[in-house]
């Protein structure tokens, strides 16, 4: 399952990278861009 939500203020000009890391996500399952940090299930200290 891919999910994604908006983003706003400067966020807009990342969004061909958002664009990339969702359509591979969504077609392969992974992706080379490195998105750990926004693994929502990360431990946080």
């Amino acid at each position: 399952m891919t999910v994604a939500c908006g983003i706003s203020g400067h966020g807009f000009k990342f969004v061909p990278v958002i664009g990339e890391i969702l359509a591979d996500l969504a077609t392969e399952g992974s992706t080379g861009h490195p998105i750990a940090l926004f693994d929502p299930r990360r431990v946080r200290v």
